[in-house]
């Protein structure tokens, strides 16, 4: 249910709380911040991309004293920073936000940020500290009378008691609490996250005709306002409920008309999801020839999506990558003009002292200038060697970078399918029909004939891991002998740049341990909130 309070987070982001009448009062810039905010909100643009505009959208409104600018720019930079898992980063621009609305006075302000904090306290399983933000958000937004709010939190709150605290009938009671709120007030699909958590618990407790209805008025608000990411899932969640009764083939035209329309809008995790239930449904209904094929599906489908993620990421790190280099050789070309203009005014001065002088000073000035030219052009020539020189190292690192990257990836890959296989082999060792089991032993063979090195790459990728890293990791025990070896290899991973989520795959662990990993981490670095743990480990020394 953590997705759905992410959704919460996301659906609110184009109606921040800002209270009209009271931006009258502060002293509004040009369009220039506004325009920055809004092209932040932009869905197409990478999180990436949405936190560079952000920053500059706060940056400018803190110069021009234009809080509500700063307030949104914060709010956008923090959930951004969220959707790439970097949560001391979001955690830092949403107290930004807070500590705006506490000194503007803005209360709607200090409530949501409290909301979002609430949120990123969660994501680290601070379950507490999650509750206490919830809590004073509702406080906060049931004195403003926000019913949408008030719902939204509810909603929240009953994740916190349903699965961080085990008190599942107090959550599912805030559940529909939160549904009620929402739902009577005509905010049907700010009520969709509150319904999901309702069917799902039904589920869980067995009770699938409840769970059914539930998922049947979530399709319906997903049709309604044709969302077809939402209603294709809904679509899912049903077949899962039919399946469940034993109406296999009722569940099984549900899962292909979810594929369809999946099919049809390029909606790939919802495909391979489907081919994975329709796989579970036959195998249900006896039919294995069937589910082996579906599975077969599942596991190309599945392979394809995490190439595409692959190169999405590694598109992600090269944009970052040529940002940052821009950026240095901006402010580098910046630091040389300046000083090159230094040097002219100099010069002038001096030439126009020497045309004063007599007919003897002319020809000293004469060679003087002449001599400064020759000078200047060999400490020209001498800066772009320098600048080739320092552009070829950094090609070479960040080769070096995403090789590594590219490994990594792959071995996350190739896990993946380790496991799925390993499932496979459970399914033949319970198969006691000889020819069926020949069947099956066949098709898995066919299957892993690609998947044979997984040992040897992940052998491969330590083994480049120490050797890029050897003198950091000295360095690293030199200055923080408190380190541990895991610690160590954590530090090596975040270094190149890998998400919580593939760092993860790569130790075999949830990537809630990689974001605790991180945390404890920064402790031990005795890092501030306001340092970034990446810029810190690459710029160590």
């Amino acid at each position: 249910m953590k997705n759905w309070l992410l959704f919460i987070s996301l659906l609110t982001t184009s109606g921040l709380m800002f209270n009209i009448g009271s931006l009258q009062a502060f002293n509004l810039p040009g369009p220039s911040v506004d325009s920055l905010n809004q092209l932040a909100a932009v869905d197409t643009l990478s999180f990436y991309e949405r936190i560079k505009i952000s920053e500059r959208a706060f940056s400018i409104a803190q110069e021009k004293n234009y809080p509500a600018g700063q307030y949104k720019a914060a709010l956008m930079a923090g959930m951004s920073h969220m959707g790439l898992n970097q949560l001391e980063e979001a955690i830092g621009y949403f107290q930004s936000a807070y500590e705006l609305g506490e000194r503007t006075g803005e209360t709607a302000w200090v409530a949501e940020s409290r909301f979002h904090l609430g949120e990123v306290y969660y994501y680290l399983n601070n379950n507490d500290q999650a509750k206490t933000a919830f809590n004073e958000a509702l406080t906060q937004f049931e004195a403003l009378d926000s019913t949408k709010w008030i719902g939204v939190i509810k909603n929240a709150l009953g994740v916190i008691l349903y699965y961080g605290e085990d008190d599942k009938e107090a959550g599912a009671q805030l559940y529909e609490e939160a549904y009620q709120i929402l739902s009577s007030n005509g905010l049907e699909q700010e009520a969709q996250g509150a319904l999901n958590n309702l069917a799902d618990h039904y589920f869980n407790e067995g009770k699938i005709e409840q769970a059914q209805q539930y998922f049947e008025k979530v399709l319906a608000i997903d049709r309604k306002y044709k969302s077809f990411y939402g209603e294709t899932l809904s679509l899912l969640n049903l077949g899962w409920c039919y399946r469940k009764k034993g109406q296999y083939d009722k569940a099984i035209a549900l899962v292909q008309e979810s594929l369809t329309i999946s099919g049809r809008e390029g909606i790939n995790q919802h495909l391979i999801l489907g081919h994975s239930e329709l796989s579970h449904t036959y195998k249900a209904k006896g039919d294995f020839e069937q589910a082996l094929l579906e599975s077969e599906k599942y596991i190309q489908l599945k392979d394809s999506l995490d190439r595409l993620q692959k190169d999405q990421g590694l598109n992600d790190l090269m944009v970052q990558f040529e940002t940052e280099k821009k950026e240095q050789e901006l402010e580098l070309s910046q630091q040389k003009l300046e000083q090159f203009e230094a040097q002219e005014k100099i010069q002038r001065l001096t030439t126009y002292l020497l045309l004063g002088a007599a007919c003897l000073s002319f020809v000293v000035a004469f060679l003087f200038i002449s001599r400064n030219k020759v000078t200047r052009q060999l400490a020209e020539s001498e800066l772009q060697n320098e600048k080739l020189a320092s552009q070829q190292l950094q090609l070479q690192l960040n080769s070096k970078k995403q090789d590594l990257t590219n490994l990594a990836l792959d071995i996350s890959r190739k896990n993946s399918f380790s496991s799925k296989v390993h499932e496979s082999l459970q399914e033949i060792n319970k198969t006691s029909d000889a020819l069926d089991r020949k069947k099956k032993i066949q098709a898995l063979l066919r299957i892993t004939s690609n998947h044979l090195r997984i040992n040897e790459d992940a052998q491969e990728f330590q083994v480049n891991i120490d050797t890029v890293n050897n003198d950091f990791f000295n360095k690293l025990d030199e200055q923080f002998d408190s380190l541990t070896a895991n610690d160590k290899n954590l530090c090596g991973l975040i270094r190149l740049n890998l998400s919580s989520k593939d760092i993860a795959a790569i130790k075999n662990i949830s990537p809630k341990s990689v974001e605790m990993g991180r945390y404890r981490l920064r402790k031990k670095l005795n890092l501030s909130s306001e340092e970034d743990l990446s810029e810190f480990l690459q710029n160590f020394k």
